[in-house]
């Protein structure tokens, strides 16, 4: 297949990447791949779901995965092209309609150089590879951590914590107290 013959992808634990086609199709099972932070997705684009369009969909899910895009046209041709191109410069290209993009994890999650005092994007939070997704929403966590009349000094304990979200928001907001965070 081609994610296996691909050049710079050798390496890529096959449990890891993910073959999508998007033609005539929505792009639900991209979104699965995304949330799951899966390594290596390909995608065969059509007139509608282009490099530019996969791009934007996959910024607008706003996950901490954050993903390098390749775009692969002409494949065999004598104009063949492989561009690798950041999420925002791929909305601006243009590319022959039957393409492939792949999809590559960065490894590193991005680091925030200021955060809110209240109500930290969720991006910002790692999720479970298999439960993509799953934490407490951040307009939810706002308004738990406002009926909780949180503080200073207080001991604050989360039994159940999953990602954490709600202990790392309380943590932030209590100067000088304690979390105690159990995951079940």
């Amino acid at each position: 297949m081609f994610v296996e013959n691909s050049r710079g992808f050798e390496g890529v634990d096959a449990s890891k990447r993910s073959r999508e086609g998007c033609t005539g199709r929505s792009l639900e099972r991209l979104a699965q791949c995304l949330k799951t932070g899966a390594d290596l997705i390909a995608i065969l684009t059509d007139p509608i779901h282009t490099p530019g369009t996969i791009a934007q969909f996959t910024q607008d899910l706003d996950l901490p995965t954050r993903y390098q895009l390749w775009v692969y046209e002409n494949l065999g041709g004598t104009e063949e092209r492989v561009q690798a191109v950041t999420l925002a410069a791929s909305q601006e290209m243009t590319c022959t309609p039957l393409s492939v993009v792949i999809l590559q994890r960065i490894a590193e999650p991005p680091v925030p150089k200021e955060l809110p005092l209240l109500g930290i994007p969720d991006r910002y939070f790692l999720s479970f590879s298999d439960r993509p997704g799953l934490m407490t929403k951040r307009e939810v966590r706002v308004h738990i951590l406002a009926d909780l009349a949180l503080r200073l000094n207080q001991v604050f304990g989360d039994i159940g914590a999953g990602t954490g979200s709600v202990s790392i928001e309380v943590a932030r907001l209590i100067s000088g107290g304690q979390v105690l965070t159990i995951k079940l």
